[in-house]
């Protein structure tokens, strides 16, 4: 299990509904009781226009994620831990019963999201991940954009990061990355 702290929550209703919340932190509850995740600022602004007239610009905007994954042994991370994740016989079980109730199940999002964009910004993203042989990897994302997302033209979306990798016996590697590119989501979606 794990614990969760949220500074505050802000909410507005007019014209605008504005949802966001600060200073998020999850915390394991047991074992070294060390931090997954914590994001500084969250907040998403969905315009009334857009559900009256079932379309819109919906944006979403997170600063100062960070996301510390630590790999225990070869089938404990602390995330597994925080999740309070099943042992693999009750997995097992759980997915022959519940295979041909899944298949059956259709996903259908409201009308308004489907018509809606929706535009993400996400500012200084820190993944740390601590594997069990001991090796780091670090990765610092300045920022990711991705603008217009939507199911019936082009999402366009910007990455910008740094990247540093440890490996056991300490040797570092170093890089930057910045893409730019468009995709059709409506070709990976059915």
């Amino acid at each position: 299990g794990a614990t969760a702290t949220i500074g505050n929550i802000d909410y507005s209703l007019g014209f605008t509904i504005k949802l966001g919340f600060k200073d998020l932190m999850i915390k394991l509850k047991e074992k070294d009781k060390s931090e997954i995740v914590s994001v500084k600022e969250f907040q998403v602004k969905v315009p009334i226009w857009s559900i009256i007239t079932n379309g819109g610009t919906i944006d979403v905007s997170l600063q100062n994620p960070h996301l510390t994954l630590i790999e225990y042994d070869k089938e404990n991370t602390n995330l597994k831990l925080a999740l309070g994740s099943k042992k693999p016989e009750e997995v097992k079980k759980e997915t022959t019963d519940n295979k041909e109730e899944k298949n059956a199940e259709e996903i259908k999002l409201p009308q308004f999201v489907l018509n809606s964009k929706i535009n993400v910004r996400v500012h200084d993203i820190d993944l740390k991940m601590k594997k069990f042989d001991g090796s780091i990897t670090d990765l610092h994302f300045n920022r990711i954009l991705l603008k217009d997302i939507n199911l019936k033209k082009s999402t366009a979306f910007e990455i910008e990061s740094d990247i540093h990798l440890t490996s056991k016996e300490g040797k570092k590697i170093e890089t930057n990355i910045l893409a730019i590119r468009q995709a059709n989501l409506n070709e990976y979606v059915e």
